[in-house]
Order: structure tokens, then C-alpha cells, then sequence
């Protein structure tokens, strides 16, 4: 794809992401789309933090002005700590949230370096804990604005009850150790220009911080103009990566209360689990006992799989922000059930058309509609893309982001 180079509005951005910006993940589609809006308002220099990203880079992201990779040495946590076994750094983590969102003087001196190097007044950053790597914050006359994602306090709370239940997730330890995380960034992000959050029931009132809600959208839309109608699907469709642990906890929910009465009621249907990640064989390992469950992982056309789909399954239980599978299922005009949790961010619409199951027992019935009458199927499905593209297009989103940036440089130049 040839972008047309246009007289910046911008003279020159930096962009700072944790992950390759990618369509095969919801946190690479959030940071395409930040990637595609910037682009068109001046040169973007894209910093990526991690040491998984493919060879040709640069060829893939050619709306990007150079694009770098500094390795995700600087999203560990400082000092000794960082050499600690993994699963005592987790239970650090939610009791001393505070080491793990110190400054990388590292690669603050890289940052300060490229800022200086080309001339750059913007910075965004992807997460909080990117922004605060850095320990940059106001310099002026730089402008620094985060994009939020998923809370960092929210995302905790919730995979900690989800794996162990609310006596744990509501002990007076772990409440006053996700207050603390919360004012910690509510005081680090206080000292940005501009953050986005992506539901409003996540934003925080930041004393002399522009704020903005950008829902989660798709940058995966159909190829086929007309995709095929639910009702001629043979498969019930999950879409997500394996190293996103609530990807984990929602498919093995499903797979050990839902999938056995559902494969005994519709024996025509398989279930495919579709997405990034070289350890799904795994998980299918410890599954060899269920029928027709196809672990597909990564593919190279996901039109496919969606056209394939009767419907989709979200039973993602935890995490903050909203589900980009959620939408980019109704991009596709599939019909789609889903836990409470997975509808959240998005406009009470969604409920409308989508199916909200709370019990296992709910699930299954849900589904059962869905295979059981064609009609049901294909009216769901054609309402959720109706619904998509009148509320969630990424063509608003990037317009959306690009007003909020050129809002809050007018502000800081008054």
C-alpha cells in the first residue's frame, strides 16, 4: 500500500509500543491504528520495546518514518528484583506494584537522544507502563500523550478473581495494593498532556491533563463484499493470541463447561481457535478428550475463518479496556455470545444484538440459539454490522485521534 506523503501538520512524532503494531493481535491493531492516524499528520518514528518482531520490519510499516526495536529490557523491573523466579515476580507485582513502574535512565537517555536527533515535539505512548519506563513526563516543549489501553489496577483485580475467586481479589492487601498502583498512575499520568482511555468507566479526572475516551475498533475488516450469512457456518469461531492470559482463562472456561454438550447437541459444528501463539499445541494437549476442537493458531487469512464461522464465542472473564475480538466479529457480521465482561466499553447497542451468557448453562443455550435456527443467525449477524460500522469504524477512530492531538496542541500553545 503507497501513502501519499502530504505537507505535515506535525513536523515529526515518536510513537512507543510495547509489541509489533500488527492486525494478528487486539494490542497490534490498537497500535496500528495510533500508527496509521499520526502518519497522516506528520513523520512517525516508531519505537517498538520488544525482542519479537519479524526481519522486515520496516517493509511492513511503511506509513512509519524509521522504525526501531530497543528490546523489552526496558518494560523489566529495575535492580536485583528483575533476576527473580517468574512467579515470584507476579506475587510482587501485586504487592509492590511501585518497582515495577520505575524509570529506565537507559532508555530515557535513547529517547532523549532520537527526540533531539529529529527534531520531535510529539510523543505517544501505548500502556502506562511504557510511559513510565521512560520517566518522561512534561518537558516542555515536548507534548506527551498516553493511550491507556487496558488499566494496569483493573486488569489485576480481575485475573486475580477470576483465578482465585473474590475472597482473595477482595483482601484488604491486595485492595490497598491496587489503590496504591491506581495513584501512582494517577499521579505519573497527571503529568502527561493528553490520555486516552478506551470506556469511559476506566477514565480518571487528571488535574491539568486532557483526557479522551477511543473505544477499541477493527482494523480487520472483510475482503469479500458480501461475506457469507452465518447460517451456511459449520463453526463455532474464537479469535485471540495464546500469551494473553485471559485468552487462556476464557477458551479453557469454555472448553470444560460449555464444549461437551454443545458437541453432543450439534454434531455437525467444530470449534476453532484461531491466533497468534506457538503454545496453543499445548493447551490441545490436555484436550485430546473433547471432539471436534480444531487448535489452529496463526493463520493468513482470517476472512476465512470468519466466513467459516456460525458464530463467535468471547467468554474472556477478565482484563480492562474492551475486547477488539468482540468488534472485529461484528465486522464480519457474525453473530456473537460473550460473558458480561467481554461487552464492556462498548455502547449498550451491543447488547441489542449480541447475547450476554453469565452461567455455563446460559452459554450453551446462547450458542444453541444461534446453531438451531438459521433465520436467528443471519438477523444477529447482519444487526452487529450495521451496528460496527455506524459506531465503530476505524476510519472515525483515526479521525478521532487526530483531532484529540491537534486539540491538545492548540491548548498547549495558548
Amino acid at each position: 500500500m503507497a501513502f501519499e506523503k502530504k505537507k505535515p501538520v506535525v513536523s515529526s512524532l515518536i510513537l512507543v509500543v510495547p509489541d509489533f503494531p500488527g492486525s494478528d493481535s487486539g494490542t497490534g491493531q490498537r497500535s496500528l491504528l495510533f500508527l496509521d492516524a499520526a502518519a497522516e499528520l506528520g513523520p512517525v518514528h516508531v519505537v517498538i520495546l520488544s525482542h519479537h518482531i519479524p526481519n522486515d520490519a520496516a517493509l511492513q510499516l511503511p506509513q512509519a518514518a524509521s522504525v526501531v526495536n530497543w528490546g523489552e529490557g526496558s518494560l523489566k523491573p529495575t535492580g536485583i528484583i528483575r533476576y527473580l523466579p517468574l512467579f515470584t515476580l507476579r506475587g510482587l507485582r501485586l504487592l509492590a506494584p511501585q518497582k515495577f513502574y520505575q524509570a529506565d535512565p537507559n532508555f530515557r537517555r535513547q529517547l532523549d537522544r532520537m527526540i533531539d536527533q529529529t527534531g520531535t515535539k510529539v510523543v505517544l505512548f501505548r500502556y502506562f507502563r511504557t510511559f513510565a519506563a521512560t520517566g518522561l513526563f512534561k518537558r516542555d516543549p515536548l507534548t506527551v500523550m498516553v493511550d491507556i489501553d487496558d488499566r494496569d489496577d483493573q486488569k489485576y483485580t480481575s485475573r486475580l478473581t477470576s483465578t482465585f475467586g473474590e475472597r482473595l481479589g477482595g483482601t484488604w492487601a491486595f485492595r490497598a495494593s491496587m489503590r496504591k498502583l491506581a495513584l501512582i498512575m494517577q499521579n505519573r499520568l497527571s503529568k502527561a498532556s493528553l490520555v486516552w482511555f478506551t470506556a469511559s468507566e476506566d477514565a480518571w479526572a487528571l488535574p491539568g491533563t486532557q483526557t479522551a475516551i477511543l473505544p477499541n475498533v477493527a482494523r480487520t475488516v472483510p475482503v469479500l463484499t458480501v461475506p457469507l450469512p452465518p447460517s451456511q457456518g459449520d463453526s463455532i469461531l474464537f479469535v485471540g493470541i495464546y500469551s494473553h492470559t485471559p485468552n487462556r482463562d476464557g477458551i479453557s472456561w469454555f472448553l470444560d463447561h460449555c464444549w461437551a454438550e454443545l458437541s453432543r447437541r450439534f454434531p455437525q459444528i467444530r470449534l476453532r481457535i484461531v491466533g497468534r501463539g506457538m503454545l496453543w499445541h499445548e493447551m490441545a494437549a490436555r484436550y485430546t478428550h473433547l471432539e471436534r476442537v480444531d487448535f489452529v493458531g496463526p493463520v493468513d487469512d482470517l476472512d476465512v475463518e470468519y466466513n467459516r464461522a456460525r458464530l463467535c464465542i468471547c467468554p474472556v472473564r477478565e482484563g480492562g479496556g474492551s475486547k477488539i475480538k468482540v468488534i472485529e466479529a461484528a465486522a464480519f457480521g457474525r453473530p456473537i455470545v460473550g460473558v458480561p465482561h467481554a461487552f464492556r466499553g462498548f455502547d449498550e447497542g451491543i447488547r441489542d444484538h449480541a447475547t450476554e451468557a453469565l452461567t455455563p448453562k446460559d452459554f450453551v443455550e446462547a450458542c444453541a440459539a444461534f446453531l438451531s435456527d438459521d433465520g436467528h443467525a443471519d438477523r444477529s449477524g447482519k444487526a452487529l454490522a450495521e451496528w460496527q460500522r455506524r459506531n465503530y469504524s476505524y476510519e472515525a477512530a483515526k479521525d478521532r485521534i487526530k483531532a484529540d492531538i491537534l486539540s491538545t496542541l492548540s491548548v498547549q500553545k495558548r
